[in-house]
């Protein structure tokens, strides 16, 4: 390089420029113009650039711009290339996961009623045709498949969880006993799927469900409605049929458990606020259809002499039996334990209200009056309780939990073998008896059904829907 001094006005300029002998690569066009743009403010002011010089100059600025322009452009389509590459890494891994997923839930973990086999003492029933009648066996493990897998995988959710984790994860995934402890999905049917004529519904909270016969009968607690249906579950049927007006109050119904008795349907609203004393009592309706099967008449409404801190914490389930002078006794499922709202998370402390209807001679009103309370052992260690069935024919009692999605199953005492009715002072739950069952998971061992509620009997094994 050499320094070329410019007297330009009164100042000295210093203009470097390549050697006239250095060896150096060609300048790019670039270059070039820079350097003529600088030999011109060398030049006087008397000194003009002719116009085929003016025209290279032009040529080479364009050349200049259009080679930043082009290097813009390919940036431009690495980056995208680069995001491509990763979204199609994304979007596999996330395919692999779904697919692993369906596979397991397909083939893995069986597929609502179900029942329990090792609730009788027969160890070789034909697992198809209980399964055809709606029963459920133990789950079986599949062929391939690995405790050892499981208990892993258990561990994991119990990593992600507090310590408040339903214990019937452990229960059923970490003791070694999840065959034993757990109940086998048989088959099931959406609520949406039974009827044709849906009388304008289109949501089903089912709280019960009874067996008179061969035919079912359900309530949900936000329709005055009474659903009945085959047990088969036969969809869209024309034997399933809506009973009564869904909307007959503007009020949800709060229906939340129904028994039959003596040719007539007895529905239990969970909880409702009277006027008359300020407080919460369960009222139960006394029903008959009509012999179309299409509606029902209300034919009593009598409320419970037990009332409640609030109407969110009722009665969920019903017991029916018969006193020794054969007259009807109801038992009342509490939801929560100590029948309390404020207590209600004290866990093993479940109740039963013993209720017997009574008529005032005077005015002929009615009350079911309290005849005591009936305390569930505490194996039952449930934070909540959603339903209760009674098998007469063993005096097997089940009991089911939302919250731990299991069900506990014990043994009612005080039931005379020869006439079949209950000393009401005699009855009690026998301490020494009491398992629970979970219901079906997923290979995550992690809840599938958590609304339990509602069950029936049916040939000494328990259908739940």
């Amino acid at each position: 390089m050499i320094k070329q001094e410019v007297q330009l006005s009164s100042q000295k300029q210093y203009v470097f420029s390549p050697s006239p002998t250095a060896t150096d690569a060609p300048l790019s066009s670039y270059q070039q113009h820079e350097q003529h743009e600088a030999s011109s403010n060398n030049r006087g002011s008397g000194d003009r650039v002719g116009p085929g010089m003016a025209k290279i100059l032009e040529n080479q600025v364009q050349d200049h711009h259009r080679h930043q322009q082009h290097w813009g452009q390919d940036s431009i389509r690495k980056k995208a290339r680069f995001l491509y590459l990763v979204l199609g890494i994304v979007l596999l891994i996330v395919y692999v996961i779904l697919a692993k997923k369906h596979f397991f839930e397909h083939y893995g973990i069986v597929v609502p009623a179900f029942g329990l086999s090792n609730l009788t003492n027969s160890e070789d029933t034909d697992a198809v045709a209980m399964a055809k009648e709606g029963m459920l066996l133990p789950e079986v493990e599949m062929e391939g498949s690995s405790k050892k897998k499981k208990k892993k995988k258990s561990k994991k959710k119990q990593h992600k969880h507090s310590d408040d984790d339903l214990f019937t994860n452990d229960l059923a995934c970490d003791d070694g006993s999840y065959s034993k402890r757990t109940l086998q999905r048989a088959y099931e049917l959406p609520f949406a799927a039974m009827f044709v004529d849906t009388k304008g519904q289109n949501k089903y909270e089912a709280s019960d469900v009874i067996l008179v016969n061969s035919t079912a009968y359900a309530v949900c607690d936000n329709s005055w409605a009474i659903s009945s249906f085959g047990d088969d579950l036969r969809p869209f049927s024309s034997n399933n049929v809506q009973i009564g007006d869904p909307n007959r109050e503007s009020e949800d119904s709060g229906y939340e458990a129904l028994f039959y008795d003596d040719g007539t349907f007895y529905v239990l609203r969970e909880s409702v606020f009277h006027k008359h004393d300020e407080e919460y009592h369960a009222v139960i309706e006394e029903l008959a259809i009509t012999p179309d099967g299409n509606d029902y008449s209300v034919l009593e409404s009598c409320s419970s002499e037990f009332a409640f801190e609030g109407d969110s914490k009722g009665f969920e389930g019903v017991l029916k039996i018969h006193d020794t002078s054969n007259e009807l006794v109801v038992l009342g499922l509490c939801e929560g334990n100590h029948c309390s709202e404020s207590r209600k998370f004290n866990t093993g402390h479940g109740e039963f209200v013993v209720m017997k209807k009574t008529v005032n001679e005077t005015d002929g009103s009615c009350i079911w009056s309290t005849l005591g309370k009936l305390h569930i052992p505490s194996s039952a260690n449930f934070k909540d309780y959603s339903a209760a069935t009674l098998d007469h024919a063993t005096g097997k009692v089940a009991i089911s939990s939302q919250e731990e999605s299991a069900i506990w199953v014990g043994q009612l005492l005080g039931r005379d073998e020869t006439t079949g009715l209950w000393n009401i002072e005699s009855l009690k739950f026998d301490p020494d008896q009491g398992e629970v069952y979970s219901f079906p998971k997923n290979d995550a061992c992690e809840t599938i059904y958590c609304n339990i509620e509602g069950k029936c009997v049916c040939a000494s094994h328990f259908c739940i829907a």
